[in-house]
């Protein structure tokens, strides 16, 4: 296995003596990285950085919300394709925000409440997979069941104010 102890112990002491603080409370690392089904290495030819791979802020909010969205235990298995569609996926939150914020921004007031017990149920169900050792699948999958209802409802033209949602946005850390 790599990485074994003291690696990272390791690397924690380093940083902690050339920045002179704390490097973290909790440390969580993933398991190895492949590339299109093939352990990334050198020596096979299939390495890249995060520098020649990410060329614009999408494609590094996509690349976040890849790793993100993945269970931490793991191996992380990166692609073109993988990438694409974390970037898909973030152009419809985004959407989703936008439309959202427009409403809350007319003043509508219609269905709140159908919006906030769908939203206490998110965030519960994604406090949930967060204990369940850091279920970022899980919790990512009560957010996709949030946006698909509320999409659903903005679609039919249920939801005129959603100032539930912002109360609920912001016990979850906000929409950025």
């Amino acid at each position: 296995v790599d990485l074994k102890f003291p690696h990272h112990e390791n690397e924690i002491a380093q940083s902690e003596a050339y920045c002179g603080c704390e490097m973290c409370k909790f440390w969580v690392h993933n398991g190895f990285v492949n590339i299109n089904n093939e352990k990334m290495s050198k020596s096979l030819g299939n390495f890249l950085t995060v520098r020649d791979l990410l060329k614009t802020p999408l494609q590094a909010r996509a690349f976040r919300y890849f790793v993100v969205s993945s269970q931490y235990r793991q191996a992380l298995n990166f692609s073109p394709e993988a990438l694409a569609g974390a970037s898909k996926t973030l152009k419809r939150l985004d959407k989703w925000r936008d439309r959202l914020t427009a409403i809350a921004n007319d003043g509508g007031d219609a269905d709140g409440e159908g919006v906030s017990s769908l939203a206490s149920k998110c965030v519960s169900d994604f406090e949930a997979g967060m204990k369940d050792d850091m279920n970022t699948p899980r919790a990512c999958a009560s957010l996709f069941t949030f946006v698909k209802a509320t999409e659903k409802m903005l679609n039919n033209d249920k939801v005129r104010a959603l100032n539930a949602l912002g109360e609920h946005a912001s016990r979850a850390g906000g929409t950025e």
